[in-house]
């Protein structure tokens, strides 16, 4: 029988051939389907438990990471949904009952840059206090794209990929799944977000820009 070692090497070759694959293929291939592969590796990796059990040492660490992320994670997220306040203008209340597929809420947090989704099982979105309104466009075009990561429930695959992570963080490959699985199912809920229109995809791009822009101006600041 495999050690545990031998298993997560054995799987690193999967991650390493998803890699080649990726790097040849990306522009061509549909996005969704490099996030299909990680799913598929990512419980590869975690049915490994029940083929070989790991050495105390990792299975003892691999909680603690667990445990503590998701401690450290809840006491954040519960802090700014505290100091948030629920948002009931017009738009909102227009975009919500047109969009039911899942169950969310829109609430206006002061100490976040940029539009975030907090929580799995009942999802909500968070504005910052300054976002410009004023720009209708940009406004919906950012909340399409939180709205896109509640429906397809990219939390989920987030905390799927990082327990996979915390069980084989003595791999290399497993740090280069995590780094590229992220980035992935970021473009899939991109293209998810602007494949409506060309009108969407240009609102879109301009939305990223700016966005950019406030992250440079934050760093700009810390800096001084």
């Amino acid at each position: 029988m495999m050690s545990f070692f031998e298993i997560s090497g054995l799987l690193g070759c999967g991650v390493l051939l998803l890699v080649i694959v990726r790097a040849i293929s990306i522009y061509h291939a549909p996005k969704y389907f490099f996030c299909i592969l990680w799913i598929v590796l990512a419980f590869m990796f975690s049915a490994s438990l029940f083929v070989a059990f790991p050495p105390v040492y990792i299975w003892g660490f691999s909680i603690c990471i667990i445990v503590v992320y998701f401690l450290i994670s809840n006491l954040q997220n519960r802090k700014k949904v505290k100091r948030s306040i629920p948002d009931h203008t017009p738009a909102i209340c227009n975009w919500i009952t047109a969009h039911t597929k899942r169950k969310y809420d829109v609430r206006v947090a002061e100490r976040i840059i940029h539009p975030t989704v907090i929580g799995n099982l009942h999802p909500i979105v968070l504005f910052p206090k300054n976002f410009d309104r004023k720009d209708k466009i940009r406004f919906l075009d950012e909340l399409a794209q939180q709205y896109v990561y509640i429906r397809y429930f990219t939390q989920i695959f987030r905390v799927l990929i990082f327990v996979t992570l915390s069980i084989h963080w003595f791999n290399p490959l497993v740090w280069v799944m995590y780094i590229l699985s992220n980035r992935d199912v970021t473009l899939l809920c991109d293209m998810l977000t602007t494949c409506s229109s060309k009108e969407s995809k240009y609102c879109y791009a301009l939305s990223l820009i700016k966005k950019s822009d406030t992250y440079n101006k934050t760093d700009l600041n810390d800096r001084k």
